[in-house]
């Protein structure tokens, strides 16, 4: 079988004369057909991948809102060497909190994923197996996970990242109000495909399916009195959206790897600071055609009427070109 996770075609096999693999509501949503980007073999066995322990942690307050919250103080550990990646966790929601191992070559697009006879009934890939596949292969697929809303406008998606409590689900309810699709609420994966960048959904509730859209705009967003929006030079862009990536590479080469990512979105997508009320106009605001022959990556600074006489600090165009154009950036 072959799963679609945040735009991965993960072929699932099973080791040979053992039972077929179970699936959860969550991840029957998402199965796919077409050929597979990788392959992660399933085998049921009472002895352990690796032999030596595991010693760098993964805190699960990093990954989903409901563990950070306190519901569990699960977390996993991890190794990396050889080009291959070792994990090894729980599956949290387990009643009898399941042990897995899991060992990846994103080199080869192939995997192993260890689990004990008895969760032979069980989902193999139920969280945080899923989140830390889709997590490691985006290292080595010029990707990144965003805690941000996204909400699709003329068949092109914009993200709106912020810290919690700054309005991303209200603003991508504003969206659908105003007839967008929404892509997610909280987590957005940013994969380069070809020559673009393409935003889909995180798959982290059940009966999510699989969403993706082009990615034509970063909003930074922020509280104000009225609607602006400031576009970024990649400097200032890549600082801000490195503080919404998800992270937890600790080796180097992994560091090195996820940085590329970001400093590649942050020099190819628009983005901007995008200052709201909690008005509904924001929506219809952001659902406005984009301005022909104002280029791919700069428009206009946009101010409600309602903002007169008080004008943002705005960036010097000319700054922001020659800091971009600057020899080795």
């Amino acid at each position: 079988m072959i799963l679609n996770l945040a735009g991965f075609r993960i072929k699932i096999l099973c080791s040979h004369g053992q039972d077929t693999i179970r699936l959860s509501l969550s991840h029957a949503s998402l199965l796919s057909k077409g050929p597979e980007d990788f392959k992660l073999l399933v085998i049921y066995s009472d002895r352990f991948l690796f032999r030596d322990p595991l010693l760098h942690a993964i805190p699960a307050a990093i990954d989903l809102p409901r563990l950070a919250e306190g519901q569990s103080d699960w977390c996993s550990k991890v190794d990396y060497s050889d080009r291959r990646i070792r994990l090894q966790g729980i599956h949290p929601e387990s009643p009898h909190h399941v042990v897995w191992e899991m060992q990846l070559d994103p080199s080869e697009g192939t995997g192993q994923l260890c689990l004990p006879h008895s969760s032979r009934n069980q989902d193999p890939l139920q969280y945080p197996v899923d989140a830390l596949l889709i997590f490691y292969l985006l290292i080595f697929n010029t990707g990144i996970i965003v805690h941000a809303s996204g909400a699709g406008f003329h068949g092109n998606c914009s993200i709106f990242a912020g810290e919690s409590g700054t309005g991303k689900s209200t603003i991508a309810r504003y969206c659908q109000v105003a007839g967008a699709r929404i892509l997610h609420e909280d987590r957005i994966v940013i994969r380069k495909t070809g020559e673009q960048f393409t935003a889909y959904r995180m798959p982290l509730f059940p009966g999510n399916l699989p969403v993706f859209m082009p990615l034509e705009t970063i909003y930074f967003i922020e509280q104000s009195d009225s609607i602006y929006e400031i576009p970024l030079p990649p400097q200032v862009a890549f600082e801000k959206l490195a503080c919404h990536t998800v992270q937890h590479p600790f080796h180097p080469e992994l560091v090195e790897r996820q940085i590329s990512n970001i400093i590649s979105i942050a020099q190819s997508v628009p983005c901007y600071r995008l200052g709201f009320p909690p008005d509904p106009e924001v929506g219809r605001y952001l659902s406005r055609p984009p301005d022909p022959g104002t280029g791919f990556a700069w428009k206009p600074i946009a101010l409600c009427p309602a903002q007169k006489g008080i004008k943002p600090e705005i960036p010097d165009y000319r700054t922001v070109h020659d800091a971009i154009h600057k020899p080795g950036h």
